[in-house]
């Protein structure tokens, strides 16, 4: 039997949690379907996956109490999704971003609003409102192909066989919020903090159009 010092030593690679990229889609009813730019990816904070669970109820019968799982798939986060960006010297990103926010409200002045997001009214000049968002973690190591941590800082290593991906579809930006400006204290990057909202998401490891594992089992859609 292996002693302590060897198990650890030969466990093998970890994951990191600073290993993971973000890229996002402006909605086409913004006049273009590309990425935001303006390095987005560098100047993300953090990302906090998303929650699910399957709601459960009780039965019971002569003293015995059992949970069954319910006909409830519950979204923890409410659909919601936050990130936190570092603003560029020449405030690109913030424009870009309040830009989308303004496709369904602008609070200058009178304020305005535009209803019909999530209904079948939804379209903005025939164009479809709603941005995209992929997260993606990278793999420390891949075995397949033989590859070591030490070989994934290549960008050239860097594929879909060496990550797994949060998909946010059909995404709102409901909240811009910049940092609070000092006058004392240390200079620090200035920062933004959005708040979006999101219709569809695919999970890591997700089985193709949401079918259980097994092949038993009620499927949606």
């Amino acid at each position: 039997m292996a002693g302590n010092l060897t198990s650890l030593i030969t466990s093998g690679f970890d994951a990191f949690n600073n290993l993971w990229d973000v890229d996002i889609t402006l909605p086409p009813a913004l006049g273009s379907a590309t990425a935001l730019g303006y390095d987005v990816s560098l100047r993300t904070a953090d990302f906090t996956p998303p929650k699910f669970s399957l709601k459960t109820y009780k039965i019971s019968y002569k003293g015995i109490e059992l949970e069954r799982l319910s006909a409830t798939l519950e979204y923890k986060d409410n659909r919601e999704l936050t990130l936190k960006f570092r603003l560029d010297g020449e405030y690109g990103l913030l424009e870009k971003l309040q830009q989308w926010k303004q496709l369904y409200y602008n609070p200058s002045k009178d304020g305005n609003i535009r209803f019909g997001m999530y209904s079948s009214a939804n379209a903005i000049g025939g164009k479809d409102p709603y941005g995209k968002i992929t997260v993606k973690a990278y793999k420390s190591v891949n075995a397949d192909k033989g590859l070591t941590l030490n070989e994934l800082v290549t960008e050239g290593n860097i594929g879909t066989s060496l990550m797994e991906s949060w998909k946010f579809d059909e995404v709102v930006l409901l909240d811009v919020n910049v940092s609070q400006y000092v006058r004392e204290g240390d200079s620090k990057a200035q920062e933004v903090e959005c708040l979006f909202i999101y219709g569809n998401v695919t999970e890591p490891f997700s089985v193709a159009n949401s079918k259980l594992q097994g092949g038993n089992g009620n499927t949606n859609g």
